[in-house]
């Protein structure tokens, strides 16, 4: 057993989720070989308020994260639990981020919100799975979490930014095959109505304490191959159906949870109006593994006639994320380019697009984008240091809080809008404004650059902490620029956040 801990002090109003390219939930527990380890962490946060034009985003407060973790593993190796859970206190949140939390109760992917006063944002985030080894190739996994499908910092098929599922999973290595299927329950959220308690005050309900909610289920699987002189193919397939549908109060398809059966044509076999969402993905890695090149692909429909003709069908809706890797002795550096269509993930209503608890499942910008990243990543002994950029074109229905949120905020989409640029999948592809004409950017586009640096030093006299020095900025513009930007200090356990600027 142990316990680790952490302190921090910001000019900021809040980190952003660094992705750790892993498919696992992380940590820094060592498990022996039987028995049980516990860790917990507490990083106290001071903010004195992120400076932004022409005002600034909001006050500072205290903040700050709380961990606890727990893993365990039988002496023969058959079973695992692994739980890790996180209250994370972000002071100084700016206003369309704080909007976000008080409506509808859960924040950017990150987990269960609330407002805990003016500024400030408290999100709960739990993760967790328990996994039995049937064979040594063959494993079952049954908890809530997220995964990251694919070789790219992103993933526009599964992205680790996306907010944990509940979740069944099948797991088969055949050494040079590899296979996962997937089964999850989704959460969409809806306007509800305050309770109609007698001596009550319907005005001190927050939205979110009366928001309804909606079950939807999906399936995804993938199967990997290598096919030698380091190439890899990977082929992806995914569908999403109501809970709710014809009468059945409660519906299940039996035929998703088949392995290896393909999901398009069952879908169309079963005459249901499920979404289905197919993909590719290559990688090549270079005999000695410091190169690596991948590209990823979605489609979310193919009529070719389309695909080929000029007059820019709405419906040609695909994502693509394109990464080259370098891993040196010193340095990690990425290079990558991601887009999205118009309208792709959505579908006719919210329950069966590509989202869970109002947030992507896949790229967090939704859809409606082309965004360009370039990170370097690099380690000496004790110190590591980490420098990024990117930069976004996105088309958004709302251009002013796109401007103060730094992008496209997915999660705050209007349940009541008349129309919909594509950019949002909480928002029904039936609120298009056009047939064709729809090109690769869809609307007014607002433009981010955003560059971020992040050091931090390690020493055994700080446990499991690490001292850290950690900048950001960005400026959007459209016709008119906004521009952000904060400083922060201090020690820290749990990794940074990614560009995540709330």
């Amino acid at each position: 057993m142990f316990w680790g801990w952490g302190s921090a002090f910001a000019f900021s109003g809040s980190d952003s989720l660094a992705p750790m390219l892993t498919h696992s939930l992380g940590g820094d527990i060592a498990l022996d070989s039987a028995g049980w380890s516990v860790g917990a962490g507490v990083e106290p946060l001071l903010a004195l308020g992120a400076r932004q034009s022409p005002l600034f985003s909001g006050s500072g407060g205290w903040g700050g994260t709380a961990l606890l973790e727990v893993r365990g593993q039988d002496e023969a190796e058959k079973w695992e639990v692994h739980v890790k859970g996180q209250y994370r206190r972000i002071p100084g949140v700016s206003g369309p981020w704080h909007e976000l939390a008080y409506t509808w109760g859960v924040f950017d992917g990150w987990g269960r919100a609330n407002t805990p006063n003016l500024t400030s944002v408290g999100a709960t985030r739990l993760e967790g799975l328990v996994a039995y080894q049937i064979s040594p190739s063959i494993s079952l996994q049954a908890g809530q979490l997220a995964r990251h499908w694919g070789h790219g910092w992103r993933s526009v098929w599964m992205d680790q930014a996306a907010a944990p599922l509940p979740q069944l999973a099948l797991q088969v290595d055949g050494g040079r095959v590899r296979y996962e299927h997937l089964i999850a329950a989704k959460r969409q959220w809806f306007e509800g109505s305050p309770p109609d308690v007698p001596g009550t005050d319907p005005n001190a309900w927050a939205p979110w304490q009366y928001a309804e909610r909606n079950r939807s289920f999906l399936a995804a699987h993938s199967v990997s191959a290598d096919l030698g002189r380091g190439f890899e193919g990977t082929l992806f397939g995914a569908v999403t159906w109501l809970a709710v549908d014809s009468g059945i109060p409660f519906r299940l398809e039996p035929a998703y949870f088949v392995p290896f059966v393909a999901f398009r044509p069952t879908e169309y076999r079963l005459g249901s109006a499920d979404n289905a969402l197919v993909g590719l993905e290559g990688a090549w890695h270079s005999p000695d593994r410091r190169w690596s090149l991948s590209s990823q692909w979605l489609f979310d429909e193919w009529v070719t006639r389309e695909v080929f003709s000029d007059r820019g069908w709405w419906a040609n809706k695909w994502a693509t994320v394109h990464t080259v890797h370098h891993r040196g002795d010193v340095w990690h550096a990425v290079l990558e380019r991601c887009a999205a269509r118009p309208y792709t993930y959505s579908h006719v209503v919210e329950e069966t697009a590509w989202t869970h608890d109002r947030s992507p499942l896949a790229h967090p910008l939704g859809a409606n984008f082309i965004e360009w990243r370039v990170h370097g990543i690099a380690t000496w002994d004790r110190v590591r240091l980490s420098i990024g950029a990117t930069h976004v074109r996105q088309g958004v229905d709302d251009v002013q809080a796109a401007l103060e949120g730094g992008r496209s905020i997915i999660s705050a989409a209007d349940p009541n809008a008349s129309t919909s640029l594509g950019t949002s999948p909480l928002l029904s592809y039936t609120l298009r404004p056009v047939q064709d004409g729809v090109g690769e950017l869809f609307g007014e586009v607002v433009t981010t650059w955003r560059g971020f640096a992040d050091v931090e030093w390690a020493h055994e006299r700080f446990g499991y902490g690490r001292l850290f020095m950690r900048a950001a900025g960005r400026w959007a513009e459209a016709g008119e620029g906004v521009w952000w930007g904060r400083l922060e200090f201090g020690l820290r356990v749990q990794p940074a956040l990614e560009e995540r600027d709330w």
